[in-house]
């Protein structure tokens, strides 16, 4: 099963959102929309992957043409609140898995990844073609956050901002010194 694509939402579990990270800047989010928002992305994701936890709810697509036996191992974890199920039947047509909440769950397989489980009494027969099989899901953070976790990204975000707006490239040795001083904070 291929993953299409994993869409963080634009806003913290925290409830920061890009416009907060805007006013940090001294920026108006309308009148530099993709930077800032390329800068705030850039900035969460890569935080996100020091400390090993979602800090912004992600929806993943996940396409594939079987059903995987119901496992589908995904590179991020988090709280499984919203999934929709639908596939092509041996007829070609549309049609929607209904899950009991017993039947679909998430679970943890080291501190950075997870394994979806779909586990119905019987998984219904496909038609033969590439995306048979299309799962949307909905992950939330399960970790609490500090004030810290925001001002990480956004310190490391207008660090991303200012070389993207004066075309100069991001030294990583200082993002490096910056993710040193949040590993001494948060662990």
């Amino acid at each position: 099963m291929k993953i299409v694509s994993i869409v963080p939402s634009t806003t913290f579990a925290s409830g920061i959102a890009v416009a907060d990270f805007a006013t940090y800047l001294k920026q108006t989010y309308a009148d530099d929309t993709t930077n800032i928002d390329l800068c705030f992305q850039a900035a969460v994701q890569y935080v996100e992957g020091i400390l090993g936890m979602i800090l912004t709810t992600k929806s993943v697509k996940l396409i594939g043409s079987v059903w995987n036996d119901g496992e589908y191992d995904l590179p991020i974890y988090g709280s499984l609140s919203a999934i929709t199920v639908n596939y092509y039947d041996t007829t070609n047509t549309n049609q929607t898995l209904t899950l009991a909440t017993s039947e679909r769950w998430f679970e943890r397989t080291d501190k950075l990844t997870g394994t979806l489980v779909l586990d119905p009494a019987t998984f219904p027969d496909l038609y033969d073609r590439a995306d048979a099989v299309r799962i949307t899901l909905t992950l939330a953070s399960d970790d609490t956050f500090t004030s810290l976790y925001n001002m990480i990204v956004f310190q490391l975000g207008a660090y991303f901002y200012d070389c993207r707006t004066n075309d100069k490239e991001p030294q990583m040795t200082v993002v490096d010194k910056l993710m040193m001083a949040i590993r001494e904070k948060t662990f």
